[in-house]
C-alpha cells in the first residue's frame, strides 16, 4: 500500500525574486565633510584655519623667486616675485631661480624675517651694498648672499611640507587600509 502525502507550503513573494540585504542609506553629508576637511588640511599646511581661495583650482601650485636687476652706475636690486597659481614656470624672468610652492607670501615672508637688516626699498624690492655676512671667495658675493638667502627659506619650506604632509598622508592611508579590511 502505498500512501503519499500532500503538503502546501506558504510561499510568499516571486519565486524568481532573490533577496538581498538593502544597504543602510549613508549617514555622511559630503558637503560639510568637505568643508571641515579644507579648513583642517589649510591649518595643516599653512598654519592658518581658513583656506586661501585659489585662482586656478586645477592647479593650485604658486611661484617664488628672485630676480638681479643690474643697471649703470646704480646698486644693484633684488627683486622677488610671489606668483599666483600657474601651471609653467614664470615667463619673462630668469625661471632657474623659480620655485614651487603652496604659499608664496608666507615665503616672501620669511625671506623678510632673513633680511631684516638689509635696506629695503618696497614690500618684494632689496637694495644693495647688503650688510650681510658676505662670501668675498665667490664671483659675485651679494648675489651670491642673496640666493642662499631663498635657497635657506625654499628648504625649510620643503623640510616643513615634508614632516608635515607626508606623516599626514600616511596617516589617512593607514585609516583607509583599516577601514577596507573591516568590510
Amino acid at each position: 500500500m502505498e500512501t503519499t502525502m500532500d503538503s502546501a507550503i506558504l510561499a510568499i513573494g516571486d519565486k524568481t525574486e532573490q533577496s538581498e540585504h538593502e544597504k543602510p542609506e549613508k549617514s555622511l553629508n559630503i558637503r560639510n565633510f568637505n568643508v571641515e576637511f579644507k579648513n583642517y588640511f589649510s591649518l595643516l599646511l599653512m598654519g592658518n584655519p581658513t583656506p586661501a581661495d585659489v585662482g586656478n583650482v586645477e592647479y593650485p601650485i604658486e611661484w617664488f623667486g628672485m630676480e638681479t636687476i643690474c643697471r649703470i652706475n646704480e646698486p644693484t636690486r633684488y627683486q622677488f616675485h610671489c606668483l599666483g597659481p600657474q601651471k609653467t614656470k614664470p615667463q619673462n624672468v630668469n625661471s632657474f631661480h623659480f620655485f614651487m610652492t603652496i604659499n608664496a607670501k608666507f615665503l616672501m615672508r620669511e625671506v623678510r624675517k632673513l633680511l631684516r637688516n638689509e635696506r629695503w626699498l618696497s614690500k618684494y624690492v632689496v637694495i644693495g651694498p647688503l650688510k650681510g655676512p658676505l662670501d668675498t671667495t665667490r664671483y659675485d658675493p651679494e648675489e651670491t648672499y642673496m640666493r642662499n638667502a631663498v635657497y635657506t627659506v625654499i628648504n625649510a619650506e620643503w623640510l616643513r611640507e615634508k614632516d608635515i604632509i607626508f606623516p599626514y598622508l600616511f596617516y589617512l592611508h593607514s585609516e583607509h587600509v583599516k577601514r577596507n579590511l573591516r568590510r
